[in-house]
């Protein structure tokens, strides 16, 4: 029986300096395939394929791929010790399996290991997942049908409802979805931003919340997200990652969408316009009523964490006698979400009122005109 085979010289230089040769070939007969996966289109065409058998061996560090991982994936972290032993063990046998890490390094050598010990159809995946991800989801227009590799609602359908996201918008020019799960620990963190984000939205914006499974309702109470908000129960995703954002424009289209945080989204708005000092000082006033009082200077304090400059700045303001009775209202700039604060603090993690309101640094002191109720910088 003819076999046909070559050979290819692949050379990776690695952190330690060495060079890794091996060759890879093809055998027909036996079924026997090896190969560089090198190109990102072609690689999201395999993925997409519903029908095709095949695995894709992560190799990144368990948590990693908790937070994020492609469909038919299996997590064997990479050692190179006692690697084929838990390849051995996790009892994947005759399908394509495709070795991918983080930029491919360990996935060279996991591919020379399983090589050498005459383990067939595997397949080098020469970029990393990041990239991966970057090639999917650019920072610039997201098309759908680029999100169908992992079920992502392609047209943006949602089965609970029997319609498309565009159906449930309310004629205005941009939504933000945010798809969150109650096992999320991040997606409380969110929480409060989406609601932060919902207050100060104008008329030509609105924010669109998505629950993956059931909506706890003592979260919808503590970020007053009650309206506008929908479940899907687990009958579908919108994304492997939670917390996720997207941005729609009036016809539904994906914009851009940022997986796991918020604050490319935050500065993507305001870039954008559709968040500005102009437009939305209006709506964050009204957010701060409630943390005003009648007869007291209003004082907006603006800090963030670890700022001695601000503890400094805050006591002599508690000092100075023109102040001694006023009622300040501390914005306060945080990498992560507290669910407890103070009665007149304001959690502004993603410096969304630092951006209305203009600030340039921290700390910053705004008081309330008494003329008009606005807030202008003072020294």
């Amino acid at each position: 029986m003819k076999k046909v085979c070559y050979g290819i010289a692949l050379a990776l230089f690695f952190g330690s300096g060495f060079l890794l040769c091996f060759v890879l070939h093809v055998d027909r007969h036996k079924g026997m395939e090896y190969s560089i996966v090198n190109d990102m289109e072609n690689f999201n065409i395999i993925l997409s394929d519903n029908t095709a058998e095949f695995a894709i061996l992560d190799l990144r560090k368990a948590e990693d791929f908790e937070k994020s991982h492609l469909k038919k994936s299996i997590n064997i972290p990479y050692e190179e010790e006692t690697f084929l032993q838990k390849f051995a063990e996790s009892e994947i046998e005759n399908i394509p399996i495709y070795l991918l890490c983080y930029s491919g390094k360990m996935s060279a050598k996991a591919f020379q290991q399983m090589t050498a010990q005459g383990i067939d159809n595997i397949h080098y995946v020469s970029f990393g997942y990041d990239d991966y991800l970057d090639f999917l989801f650019p920072d610039s227009q997201a098309e759908s049908i680029m999100l169908s590799y992992q079920d992502v609602f392609p047209p943006l359908y949602l089965e609970e409802q029997g319609k498309n996201v565009a159906e449930l918008l309310e004629g205005v020019s941009y939504t933000m979805v945010a798809y969150v799960s109650n096992e999320c620990v991040s997606c409380k963190e969110a929480l409060a931003d989406v609601g932060l984000l919902n207050a100060l939205k104008d008329d030509e914006f609105q924010v669109l919340l998505l629950w993956k499974n059931s909506m706890p309702e003592d979260l919808l109470e503590l970020y007053q997200l009650s309206e506008n908000s929908a479940s899907l129960h687990g009958k579908t995703k919108l994304s492997d990652v939670t917390p996720t954002y997207f941005l729609l424009d009036e016809e539904g289209v994906i914009v851009f969408m940022e997986r796991g945080g918020c604050s490319n989204i935050v500065s993507k708005l305001f870039e954008m316009g559709i968040f500005s000092e102009e437009k939305n000082k209006d709506a964050a006033l009204c957010y701060l009523s409630p943390f005003m009082e009648k007869g007291k200077k209003n004082v907006l304090f603006f800090s963030t964490e670890d700022c001695m400059a601000c503890t400094e700045e805050l006591s002599s303001l508690k000092e100075d006698k023109n102040f001694s009775d006023a009622n300040v209202i501390h914005i306060y700039h945080q990498k992560e979400t507290l669910l407890q604060q103070e009665e007149k603090e304001i959690l502004d993690r993603q410096r969304i009122f630092g951006r209305i309101f203009d600030v340039m640094g921290y700390p910053s002191i705004y008081l309330q005109s008494e003329t008009d109720g606005t807030f202008y910088p003072i020294d």
